[in-house]
């Protein structure tokens, strides 16, 4: 999250222009730069339930990754978005749920590589030390970080559709 508040774009001391300026000035009092440690909320009002404010911060431009901010550049997922940050007015009751359990269950399909042939990362940001149980499919996956992208990607399409 770091080069989103200080090096966005490559630009020394640039953040990305698509963050609310107010969110971008908490988050950088919360995160320095450089900062790969401190865990900051995805979902700072509402962090320990389960429910759709989410996408009202997306929305307004707060939401914490590079990925949320990318559900606003395309039509679909953005109609999307906004119609569930204004579920009371225009998404049906309990539609956010029922999406949610139609992209678990998709994600769930995935095919995601278990025991000896994937690897649970003990640091998010590095592949663990080689291991007699790590396989090089798991590796290769770890490294380009695909289980990651997979997961987002399969959980942003599902909501689509």
């Amino acid at each position: 999250m770091s080069p989103r508040l200080y090096n966005f774009g490559g630009q020394n001391g640039a953040s990305d222009p698509t963050l609310d300026a107010n969110y971008t000035v908490t988050l950088r009092g919360q995160c320095k730069p450089g900062d790969n440690a401190t865990l900051v909320y995805l979902d700072p009002p509402t962090p320990t339930t389960f429910d759709a404010d989410y996408y009202t911060l997306v929305a307004g431009n707060k939401g914490l990754l590079s990925t949320d901010a990318a559900l606003l550049l395309d039509a679909t997922t953005s109609a999307y978005v906004a119609r569930q940050a204004n579920a009371t007015a225009t998404a049906p009751p309990g539609e956010f749920f029922a999406d949610f359990a139609t992209s678990f269950v998709a994600m769930s399909k995935l095919g995601v590589l278990t025991h000896h042939n994937g690897e649970i990362r003990q640091v998010c940001s590095k592949v663990n030390p080689p291991s007699s149980s790590t396989s090089a499919a798991a590796a290769h996956l770890t490294t380009t970080g695909g289980l990651a992208v997979a997961v987002a990607l399969a959980l942003a399409v599902a909501l689509v559709l």
